[in-house]
């Protein structure tokens, strides 16, 4: 989606999006692949274009336009999921921490985005340029990586993900196991 050509919507205007990215990153003994696809609802405020987690529920990011707040809305998935490596002393540990974290749900901000994934549905809400994603899922894998080297100083290596609009029945949109 090419979020800096499209014309900046009215003050207020909100979108249900998902989202995926893939993040690899080191612990001390391990390293791991966290892949997500996910929910964030996007909102136009005076001081620019915020994203609000809705799973995981912790995390935002905001900018002038919706490209910039994307990739802020990454940086701050990428730096937490990298401190619950820092802090983690095994992969199983690490794991059980990143799935409990993508896990909590915003629950004020997943019932405004249920609402406004029905109004895609209704044709309330449109953004244009960007894919509806009709039946959309949201899923976390974590995977354990073979190294055989002590921890190096790269941290964190993110691979580009994408963003989509949702225009699912609400009961569609659902956890995969």
């Amino acid at each position: 989606m090419a979020e800096s050509k499209r014309p900046r919507a009215p003050v207020g205007s909100h979108y249900p999006l998902v989202f995926s990215c893939v993040h690899l990153v080191r612990g001390e003994d391990f390293l791991a692949r966290v892949a997500m696809n996910s929910r964030i609802f996007e909102v136009i405020e005076t001081d620019g274009i915020w994203m609000y987690g809705v799973n995981p529920g912790a995390i935002a990011g905001g900018g002038s336009d919706g490209t910039d707040a994307f990739r802020d809305f990454k940086k701050h998935l990428r730096a937490a999921t990298q401190e619950m490596a820092d802090d983690s002393g095994s992969f199983s540990t690490f794991k059980t921490k990143i799935e409990e974290f993508f896990n909590a749900t915003a629950k004020p901000t997943e019932v405004e985005w249920n609402d406004a994934v029905q109004g895609v549905r209704e044709g309330r809400i449109t953004l244009p340029g960007a894919k509806v994603i009709p039946n959309a899922k949201w899923w976390i894998k974590v995977s354990a990586l073979p190294i055989s080297e002590p921890k190096p100083e790269i941290r964190a290596v993110e691979k580009p993900g994408s963003i989509n609009l949702a225009g699912a029945n609400t009961s569609d949109f659902s956890k995969v196991a």
